[in-house]
């Protein structure tokens, strides 16, 4: 057997270890005969599991950013970050992380870069992995989903390319496909609601 086919079979065995509740029920009687992409479902039930958690997370951290934005604001006024003399900006990105770090922002984001570098590689295994069924399909999904969250607290839509739509109703259409919809819908709602205000400088809001 390969190196490759041996490491493939590695990430597949610590997938399917995990405990029950983190992938689809269905699965524990599945076979790879019976379902071609059966352990590609179970990388993306554990992707799903991770990329809920990370989301969630992000809902407590923006207004936690925004919060400590608002502080900066109040001792340096309304003036856009470009604007300021460098030892103002210097002391302006010093406050934000010491407001940050004070309200728990720091936290959040240090638990979600965590839960960020354990998707790695679950969703590299899927990517490069075949997909013959729709639960396979969804598993790919689940990755397009994660690279196209938005980056930045004020973003309030997923971060598709500019080519008129076209991989934004692609993804929409296989969510539907792969009953990835009622996720999506309540990701997408919860990111118009949470925009309240949008900060200076895409530099300004960086956590």
């Amino acid at each position: 057997m390969s190196p490759e086919n041996l490491s493939r079979r590695s990430i597949m065995r610590a997938a399917a270890a995990l405990p029950a509740a983190a992938v689809l029920p269905a699965l524990a009687a599945a076979s790879p005969v019976a379902d071609p992409d059966a352990e590609l479902v179970v990388l993306g039930a554990r992707l799903e599991k991770l990329v809920r958690e990370k989301f969630e997370l992000s809902f407590q951290w923006a207004p936690l950013l925004r919060e400590a934005h608002a502080e900066v604001r109040k001792r340096f006024g309304d003036k856009p970050y470009w604007e300021l003399s460098e030892k103002e900006k210097k002391a302006s990105r010093r406050l934000l992380s010491q407001s940050a770090k004070r309200n728990g922002c720091r936290e959040l984001d240090e638990r979600m870069s965590a839960i960020g570098d354990a998707i790695e590689p679950i969703a590299e295994a899927i990517m490069e992995a075949d997909a013959t069924t729709l639960g396979g399909l969804r598993a790919k999904a689940l990755v397009v989903l994660w690279e196209v969250r938005p980056g930045f607290a004020y973003k309030g839509e997923l971060n598709f390319p500019d080519d008129g739509g076209a991989t934004a109703s692609l993804f929409h259409a296989v969510a539907a496909m792969t009953g990835l919809a009622p996720m999506v819908k309540d990701y997408c709602d919860r990111l118009k609601a949470d925009v309240t205000e949008r900060p200076d400088s895409d530099e300004a809001v960086q956590s």
